[in-house]
């Protein structure tokens, strides 16, 4: 990814709309799904990027490691919080012992790397016995836009698609949902606008809104949460999957 968009994912990390709700809904799934985690669980952030889910993930263990590919993103992610970062990346330099970690999480990253399949299987040869993975990815091939491009996405995902790859790595799916639905019809509209009509062109600043818009958008998409904790939605943006390794 570029800096200037590292940079400015830094900055605003914690007032964000996608990025705030983001954390709320994986937040809701975890307490939901995971209720045996304690401050023992060894948790791995495989491209942790800036640095954003330290703080939630550190609510549930004091062992929290970051991996991280970009140099720049993990010099951001070390002036702003206090967790230990390790370099590496997907599919295959992940320098720990197979069965290290009791939760693995892969925050919108499996887009980013070729090889998503080997990525999974070895992700799965990290997690303990009766671990845990967790991860979300961008939905719908069609809501591809410059954005996708941007940030240096190979692939847009189908539930159906990543359920499949997720089981023929040798996981178990626990919980999955999309998630951004509320939001869904008018991403859609706009992202249709954008591919057919060239208008609302996207640059960085664009993806970063004025601060009511933000609080609307974040206040509309954090909501969903309440539906995630009891239920799953049928469609969205965004789709978030636990599994087990049993």
């Amino acid at each position: 990814m570029d800096k200037n968009l590292h940079k400015l994912t830094s900055e605003n990390m914690e007032e964000h709309w996608w990025l705030v709700s983001r954390r709320k809904i994986i937040e809701a799934v975890i307490k939901k799904h995971v209720k045996e985690i304690n401050p023992e669980y060894k948790i791995l952030d495989i491209g942790c990027g800036t640095g954003g889910n330290f703080n939630l993930l550190a609510k549930y263990s004091q062992n929290v490691i970051g991996l991280e590919n970009d140099p720049f993103a993990a010099n951001l992610s070390k002036e702003k919080y206090n967790f230990n970062i390790i370099q590496g990346n997907l599919p295959d330099n992940i320098p720990f012992s197979n069965e290290s970690f009791d939760l693995i999480t892969l925050f919108d990253v499996l887009e980013h790397v070729d090889d998503d399949e080997t990525s999974l299987k070895n992700i799965l040869a990290k997690i303990k016995s009766g671990g845990y993975f967790l991860l979300t990815v961008p939905a719908y091939q069609f809501l591809w836009s410059d954005l996708d491009v941007i940030n240096d996405h190979k692939r847009r995902y189908t539930l159906k698609e990543l359920s499949n790859k997720i089981k023929q790595a040798g996981l178990n799916i626990k919980y999955k949902s999309y998630f951004n639905t509320w939001l869904f019809p008018l991403i859609s509209l706009v992202y249709f606008l954008k591919n057919h009509f060239g208008m609302f062109k996207d640059t960085y600043q664009a993806s970063f809104p004025s601060k009511p818009v933000n609080f609307i958008l974040k206040s509309i998409m954090s909501s969903e949460r309440f539906i995630i904790k009891n239920g799953a939605l049928p469609f969205g943006v965004s789709i978030i999957l636990l599994c087990c390794k049993e």
